[in-house]
């Protein structure tokens, strides 16, 4: 009798999906009520980075990125160009990505920082950030980003360097901080280890501190908008607005 010949195991590799289909994939996330058990739930929460390009090298750009080992960039500037940086123009960036093995999608049209509703915004050209975060284009957004984050190391991207001031953290985190389906660290430029959000929220200026908390007097609340003007130049010579 013939001895027996067991059938050979193939393995099969399971390939990571593309971040485009990992943002539009359903996500069953638990919501966490109390603000205090934050530190004590984080390590069970996914990371998602921020960065602001600013006005790097393409180079250097890229090797910031595989310092914190991103595989994945999600863009939220309003427009995905540049004209003083033109390696940072959609146009050339997501190919340069891709061919660093890193993953690229333009996300402005639902998380930009520049509404095309001209009632999102105030007499002085300060876009309202409460009216903006309640439409449905920028709630999908945000669940994207969070169902996105859960497989990928994602960065949202934008242009200013220092988050403080930019709607990826002013908008985008404070809204991702009152989910707490993500924990927020930012990539800085020239620096080894990407700030905690705790470090940043504690070194915010005195006119965002009130995004910290529950005002006690709501009609005295401040207005919760942008930092700035849009329809004035950038107040920094650095990088181009988001």
């Amino acid at each position: 009798m013939a001895p027996s010949r067991r059938a050979k195991k193939t393995k099969t590799r399971t390939s990571k999906p593309s971040l485009a289909a990992a943002a539009n994939a359903e996500v069953e996330v638990s919501t966490i009520q109390s603000p205090a058990s934050w530190s004590s739930i984080s390590s069970m929460r996914p990371t998602l980075w921020t960065v602001g390009h600013s006005t790097a090298s393409i180079e250097s750009f890229l090797d910031l990125l595989r310092a914190h080992k991103i595989d994945a960039v999600a863009d939220v500037r309003s427009a995905p160009y540049s004209a003083r940086m033109p390696w940072f123009s959609e146009s050339a960036l997501a190919p340069t990505l891709k061919d660093s093995g890193i993953q690229y999608l333009w996300m402005g049209d639902q998380l930009g920082g520049r509404p095309n509703d001209p009632s999102h915004y105030d007499d002085e050209g300060h876009a309202l950030y409460g009216l903006m975060s309640e439409t449905s284009p920028f709630e999908i957004g945000i669940e994207r980003i969070e169902a996105a984050a859960s497989k990928f190391r994602l960065a949202i991207m934008c242009s200013e360097e220092d988050p403080k001031d930019c709607h990826r953290n002013t908008l985008m985190g404070t809204v991702l901080r009152r989910r707490q389906h993500v924990v927020l660290e930012h990539i800085r430029h020239g620096r080894p280890e990407p700030e905690t959000d705790e470090h940043l929220l504690a070194n915010l200026s005195p006119s965002q501190r009130h995004l910290l908390y529950d005002h006690p007097f709501p009609d005295f609340r401040p207005v919760w908008r942008s930092t700035h003007s849009l329809r004035k130049p950038w107040p920094t010579s650095d990088a181009e607005e988001g």
